[in-house]
């Protein structure tokens, strides 16, 4: 070992304990036969996927913990977790002006006041019976969800979520990321979701 209880040499050097750290780690020493050392700043692994007790309480430094839609994915974290691993059931719940209504928002307004129910679906609807048409070039969020969900669903819900969640203007957030995370749904379901 040399100074700092480091090995003398490696061959692979990964910065940060997080999934994607974990996975190249695991998949150049599998694949190639490399020597590989992963450094992390943090007390402990998971990066965004990890939780932290406290008084009582886990926190998840993530909203969407870790979620296997990927058949090899889900295969071979449930292989290395070896059974220390909690499969949940999802429950996802928005509490908003005092009530609470499931999650996707977009295609669950009942419960919440008439008026921004009403607001909602009035805006969606208008997306899909007189959509604005596409821009032609790369649109921000904010623009895309508009021309998804429509004004009601982006005011109430859509844009101070994110905002919150992504922590800059809307504005300035591409569409690339969002794919499978935020489809748009059919006006049966959010007609359905609003009754």
């Amino acid at each position: 070992m040399s100074r700092g209880g480091l090995p003398p040499r490696v061959d692979v050097l990964v910065l940060g304990a997080g999934l994607a750290g974990l996975s190249a780690a695991y998949h150049i020493r599998k694949l190639s036969g490399l020597s590989v050392l992963v450094l992390e700043r943090g007390l402990r692994v998971g990066g965004g996927s990890g939780s932290v007790r406290r008084a009582g309480f886990t926190f998840d430094h993530s909203g969407h913990l870790l979620h296997l839609h990927d058949p090899y994915g889900k295969k071979l974290a449930l292989e290395l977790l070896s059974g220390n691993v909690a499969v949940l059931e999802r429950s996802a719940w928005i509490h908003m002006q005092g009530r609470y209504t499931r999650y996707p928002f977009q295609a669950n307004t009942y419960g919440l006041p008439v008026a921004t129910a009403a607001d909602c679906l009035a805006g969606y609807l208008r997306t899909v019976y007189h959509p604005a048409p596409s821009p032609g070039r790369p649109e921000s969020f904010a623009d895309w969800s508009r021309r998804q969900f429509g004004s009601g669903i982006c005011r109430h819900f859509m844009y101070p979520y994110n905002r919150k969640l992504w922590r800059l203007p809307l504005s300035e957030l591409t569409v690339e990321w969002q794919g499978r995370f935020l489809p748009k749904p059919q006006p049966a379901e959010v007609l359905c979701g609003a009754l």
